[in-house]
């Protein structure tokens, strides 16, 4: 098995030194452009825009041209300092207009300028939603209420017709659903399950106005008008979908194969995607039965499964052969096929998914893989790897990924790292956790069998080596050569140059090491003798 890359087209950064942050969510502007939002400590930069906020967590929001310049960003606080207040989810609507969600207590805040008053002085959470025109300039600010007590809101999207989504969950733990009128964010619908305890996750549209949505039920609920049938012997996962009046059209509960619980309500994985003409993909965290296979059953296991626009089965698949890997959220691309973004830990032979291994090096990194409309895997690229010195605590996640107008992928989280390479872009890492937004387009993107002469092998001489080490690829492709010993612990770093490179091994013990280039995965054993 062998498989391409996208070629990065641009990565961007925090530009502050010092601030630490995360990006949670981004979204992909018809044009190509991108958005991009999450929360910082301390001071926060995109080009032009400088956020200095007092102590406590804040959130941003920071567009781009489709080049990745930057066009315009702005900061929300609250008067009522709480880590729960950040902005969770951004859409653009086909217009060009930007939207954003989250929660907020006491006073919402845009660039230090009072928005939004929440009417409970005890610092209940109350969802809201932004409205931004394409130049970056306010259009509307609107607080959504689902009743008295606190409402956590899950996720937000925009309809074809411009209009706003919003799905969560009231503080009675009954699943709610919203609809804004995009113009002016009054509300059109609202819909609410009868029974707790139910939360729904996600939420998207088709192209003729279907809303649907993913979430999880501790018990049967009615949700517009039809019974969902949680209950014993089945996941407490559904998918659903109601018409433009809210009327419920169907419900899919899978099959459980073992006991699962349903999830907190400010826990945010969008773990649901939806084509433009109704095929549902959904991932699933607990063991569960799709046509009579089972997936997602072994510990740390994913599955991924699909259904049709009229909730019929189409296909389940398990994502995860080995490694500790978290997948974080999954996007339809205008073709039909499947984005996913997953984070991994693990150890140097650990197989994540298709051919990727994790990098011993790194420790942690991400991969964006593609599946087609069958659930098969055509495409799958590994995070960036660092530049500059080694770092044993290097991490990368990512978070949110979205589907660029040509299908290419955008992907935004975090990374702590001197020197991540992302392509043509070098960000610049501090110590601890940093914002980053990444467009992988255009390029090939390609998974399948090939035959060996064309994959990149390694090798070296002389064997068993005592002192200078030719290490030379197979194809003369260039790219980093990595050392370990038997223990895993890394000895030395370097590159190769028109397919070759000299080390020098006089100075390590005698001993088993294994080469390995990081860009493709091969590695090659060899022995030290003195």
């Amino acid at each position: 098995m062998t498989y391409g890359q996208w070629d990065y087209a641009w990565a961007i950064d925090n530009t502050s030194p010092g601030a630490i942050g995360e990006a949670f969510d981004c979204a992909a502007s018809p044009d190509g452009g991108a958005v991009v939002t999450g929360w910082h400590l301390g001071v926060i930069g995109f080009g032009s825009f400088l956020a200095v906020e007092p102590a406590g967590m804040y959130g941003f929001v920071a567009r781009f041209d489709q080049s990745g310049a930057f066009l315009w960003a702005h900061s929300i606080s609250t008067s009522y300092y709480n880590n729960l207040q950040y902005p969770i989810s951004c859409a653009i609507d086909p217009a060009g207009n930007t939207f954003i969600a989250g929660r907020f207590m006491a006073t919402l805040s845009l660039d230090g300028v009072a928005l939004l008053v929440n009417p409970d002085s005890m610092g209940t959470l109350l969802p809201y939603v932004l409205r931004f025109s394409s130049l970056g300039s306010l259009d509307w600010a609107q607080a959504v209420g689902w009743g008295p007590g606190p409402a956590y809101l899950q996720d937000m999207t925009v309809d074809a017709q411009g209009n706003v989504l919003v799905v969560g969950c009231r503080g009675d733990y009954h699943g709610a659903l919203m609809k804004l009128d995009g113009s002016n964010g009054s509300p059109l619908l609202q819909v609410f399950a009868t029974d707790p305890v139910s939360i729904l996750h996600t939420v998207g549209t088709d192209t003729l106005g279907g809303i649907y949505f993913q979430g999880e039920s501790g018990g049967p609920f009615t949700f517009g008008g039809i019974s969902c049938p949680v209950g014993p012997g089945t996941s407490p996962e559904f998918l659903g979908k109601v018409d433009q009046n809210g009327d419920a059209q169907w419900f899919f509960v899978p099959s459980a194969a073992s006991a699962g619980t349903v999830g907190a309500p400010l826990v945010q994985e969008h773990r649901f995607a939806v084509t433009q003409d109704g095929h549902c993909y959904a991932l699933c965290r607990h063991s569960v039965v799709i046509g009579g296979d089972t997936i997602g059953e072994e510990p740390g296991n994913y599955g991924l499964y699909a259904v049709d626009a009229a909730g019929n089965v189409l296909w389940g698949r398990d994502l995860v052969a080995t490694g500790l890997v978290r997948y974080s959220c999954i996007a339809a691309a205008p073709d039909g096929q499947l984005l996913a973004v997953a984070s991994y830990w693990g150890n140097g032979n650990d197989l994540v998914e298709g051919p990727v291994f994790c990098d011993p090096l790194v420790g942690s990194t991400f991969l964006v893989a593609r599946y087609d409309q069958l659930g098969a895997l055509t495409g799958l690229v590994q995070g960036p790897s660092n530049v500059g010195p080694p770092v044993p605590q290097m991490r990368f996640n990512g978070f949110s990924v979205a589907a660029l107008p040509t299908g290419e992928p955008l992907v935004c989280g975090s990374f702590m790292a001197p020197q991540p390479e992302f392509g043509p872009s070098m960000l610049t890492g501090g110590g601890d956790n940093e914002p980053f937004l990444a467009s992988m387009g255009p390029g090939p993107l390609v998974l399948g069998t090939a035959p060996e002469k064309d994959r990149t092998a390694l090798s070296l001489a002389p064997v068993p080596a005592n002192a200078l080490v030719r290490v030379r690829s197979s194809n003369g492709c260039n790219g980093g050569v990595e050392v370990f010993d038997v223990t895993a612990r890394p000895i030395a770093r370097t590159w190769l140059v028109n397919g070759t490179v000299e080390l020098d091994s006089s100075t390590w013990p005698s001993g088993a090491y294994v080469a390995r280039h990081p860009e493709s995965g091969v590695a090659v054993r060899f022995v030290v003798s003195h």
